[in-house]
């Protein structure tokens, strides 16, 4: 059986929790698509173009970061609460089945008391088989007689042998893997694509970028700028970049406007990351105008793009690149 690992920085670190899971006799191969400090929004769009029928599990863990958007006020909880609900959505649609890994830092503040809160409520209401870090480890500790602050190497990240301990107690606690019935998505959530890219006056140029994450066609933004036509009642929760191309700051604006830097550590020539807006951006008269600010190198924004129909939007408050 093939398996899929869609996890944070926790799913790259050499003989962590990603070793427990290549171990388990089941599964005959894992595609480990981990990317460091990716929130639960980037892990719908790493999905993207993957052949789902070829994978029966897939493995969810991005609490540690959601947490880390929150305290940082990037985007709200609930948001990201509904993006992991979307990943849910997109994998059982699928018939893969989702394995939750809910592994915050070593910080039990408010910000990830409530993602974690947020993470137990879409995998149980999904029936989700999930591993409750916080709990589990909380146990361990009473019972080793220390804090479990002991637990971690640093604020984010678990002491390698403790990440493949928990992992491995969580793969043996049941017999076999499964995909659970259930009558509707969670959160009844659907899904459309942006079928178009309008250049504003100017012909945009591409760059193809593929690696073994993702491959998609990017757009690259000057401050002449590109408007994105939104189908009606849709709206558009963030922005896809490539970190080897992008050095900019975008204005976006739609009913409001919003600035995002997308200027990369060096070192970031790997990533493609998603910086998703604090609340979804709606268009104005069908139209999300996009420039880099003319004091900033260009910058690159993705032309694929998630979104929800209005009603859905409005309820659940969400929209996916």
């Amino acid at each position: 059986m093939k398996a899929l690992l869609v996890g944070t920085s926790n799913g790259i670190i050499a003989g962590g929790y990603p070793a427990a899971i290549r171990a388990d006799h089941r599964l005959t191969e894992v595609r480990n698509m981990s990317v460091g400090a990716s929130p639960a929004l980037f892990a719908a769009y790493r999905l993207h173009g993957v052949d789902l029928s070829a994978y029966q599990a897939a493995f969810l863990e991005t609490a540690v970061n959601d947490a880390a958007c929150a305290r940082a006020d990037s985007f709200s909880v609930p948001t990201m609460r509904k993006a992991l609900a979307a990943t849910v959505d997109i994998l059982q649609s699928a018939g893969v089945e989702p394995l939750g890994l809910v592994l915050p830092g070593r910080t039990m503040d408010r910000y990830t008391a409530e993602v974690v809160a947020g993470q137990r409520e879409v995998f149980a209401s999904a029936a989700v088989w999930f591993l409750d870090g916080p709990r589990l480890l909380d146990g361990l500790a009473r019972l080793l007689g220390c804090n479990i602050e002991a637990f971690f190497r640093d604020s984010a990240h678990l002491k390698t042998d403790i990440a493949r301990v928990i992992v491995a107690a969580f793969l043996g606690s049941f017999t076999q893997y499964r995909t659970p019935a259930f009558a509707d998505p969670p959160g009844g959530m659907r899904y459309a694509t942006l079928p178009e890219i309008t250049p504003a006056g100017w012909q945009a140029e591409t760059k193809q970028v593929s690696n073994s994450l993702i491959s998609d066609t990017f757009h690259r933004i000057g401050a002449e700028g590109i408007s994105l036509r939104v189908p009606s009642g849709m709206a558009l929760a963030g922005l896809a970049c490539a970190g080897n191309v992008s050095s900019a700051i975008l204005a976006v604006g739609g009913e409001r406007s919003v600035l995002k830097d997308f200027r990369f550590e060096q070192g970031a020539s790997a990533r493609v990351m998603v910086s998703p807006f604090k609340e979804p951006l709606r268009p104005r008269n069908g139209l999300i105008r996009i420039q880099a600010l003319p004091s900033t190198p260009m910058g690159q924004a993705i032309e694929r793009t998630y979104t929800v129909p209005k009603d859905a939007a409005e309820s659940l408050g969400v929209a996916y690149i």
